[in-house]
């Protein structure tokens, strides 16, 4: 916080300090995401497969790669060139499919890294199967093969509203949260699940919306704070608008509802795509792309510069 200078011999009372206070806080930089380049798809990776349904993003900050997940449960690795200064390409040179039989599962949505902190040079994700109500570890063992093993089990989606979003925590947590839609005339409070070894705090925020937005995508900003991606029908046909909110004060040793900030966007840049998978850049490039199937047309990687996010 800025520091205030005052004339010699001049004091304030406490109210006066109170509003200086409040005049400070509300300096502070309000979030932005400006569009910077929108980056076609491959239609099929090095290897052979195709590359649509993208159903999660997740940064590598070991090794500075993009990975996605399909939602058939196809793992992608991919290379953005110039994605320092203007990015200007996507290669997807390799591939997995997963086998996720012993989940009994069709769905995969939510990608992260697993302990992203870790420093272990090793490749793990985090992921959910939404169908299933199922999370767990994909630990990559070869170009060829990788390892699932079951984190949690948290029942069955019901109506759809299965785990859509999943992020690995700084600290070894799990934050999660369900794809609900608010039914007429409820209020529109969302839910994050924040999970440490056997423990799991519910942390609610409201939305005050008219529109009954979804849960889609979301990651871990700060210790307290998470970018969330949220989306909704536009309409009968698939037309959908997105946007992306910032929720603070989500601690996990309180039942405190966390607040909400919309992150301001420039002219409605969400508008159309549905927008599912997300992540984030150390250097504050968000990353988007769309829940598309190749018979409907390419995917588009959407690459955002933030600004005013919070930050470890």
């Amino acid at each position: 916080m800025k520091s205030l200078a005052l004339p010699v011999g001049v004091t304030l009372t406490a109210a006066a300090v109170l509003a200086t206070v409040m005049v400070l806080q509300q300096q502070q930089p309000t979030p932005k995401a400006e569009l910077v380049a929108q980056l076609r798809l491959p239609d099929q990776s090095d290897d052979g497969r195709n590359v649509d349904e993208i159903s999660g993003l997740a940064w590598n900050r070991q090794t500075s790669q993009l990975h996605a997940i399909s939602d058939d449960g196809v793992l992608f690795e991919m290379h953005v060139s110039g994605l320092d200064s203007l990015p200007n390409g996507v290669k997807v040179p390799s591939s997995i499919k997963l086998s996720p039989s012993v989940l009994k599962s069709k769905n995969t949505e939510a990608l992260d890294v697993a302990n992203p902190s870790s420093g272990d040079p090793s490749v793990s994700f985090v992921t959910s199967f939404e169908d299933v109500g199922k999370i767990a570890q994909l630990t990559k063992q070869s170009s060829i093969d990788i390892t699932i093993s079951q984190i949690a089990s948290l029942g069955p989606a019901i109506d759809n509203d299965g785990i859509e979003a999943v992020a690995s925590l700084r600290d070894g947590g799990l934050a999660y949260a369900y794809e609900r839609s608010p039914a007429q005339n409820e209020k529109d409070v969302q839910s994050l699940f924040i999970t440490h070894g056997t423990a799991t705090v519910k942390k609610d925020f409201a939305m005050d919306s008219k529109e009954k937005w979804k849960i889609k995508a979301i990651d871990q900003l700060s210790p307290s704070a998470f970018l969330v991606l949220l989306r909704h029908r536009v309409g009968e046909a698939d037309n959908f608008r997105s946007k992306l909110i910032v929720v603070n004060d989500c601690h996990a040793n309180d039942s405190k509802p966390c607040k909400v900030v919309d992150v301001g966007l420039k002219g409605g840049l969400l508008d159309g795509p549905a927008f599912e998978g997300m992540t984030m850049t150390p250097n504050g490039q968000i990353i988007l792309a769309a829940d598309r199937k190749r018979k409907d047309g390419p995917t588009d990687l959407f690459i955002l510069q933030s600004s005013g996010l919070p930050s470890f």
